[in-house]
């Protein structure tokens, strides 16, 4: 994503069939770096995988 300087962050609701996830990001400095967690788990491949299991999901990125 590309957000303006100036925000600090947003979020997104968004569901998947019969799942909700929550995204937020937030950002801090230049930007340059990034850290993705799906419920808290480092996702090293920068990809949310998307389940259908009805349970409400966390997805976490931070800009750096």
């Amino acid at each position: 994503p590309c957000l303006p300087a100036h925000w600090p962050g947003c979020s997104i609701d968004y569901s998947y069939r019969d799942t909700p996830y929550r995204i937020e990001i937030s950002q801090s400095g230049s930007a340059t770096a990034r850290e993705l967690r799906l419920d808290g788990e480092l996702q090293a491949d920068g990809a949310v995988p998307l389940r259908d299991d009805g349970r409400p999901h966390r997805a976490e990125l931070h800009l750096t």
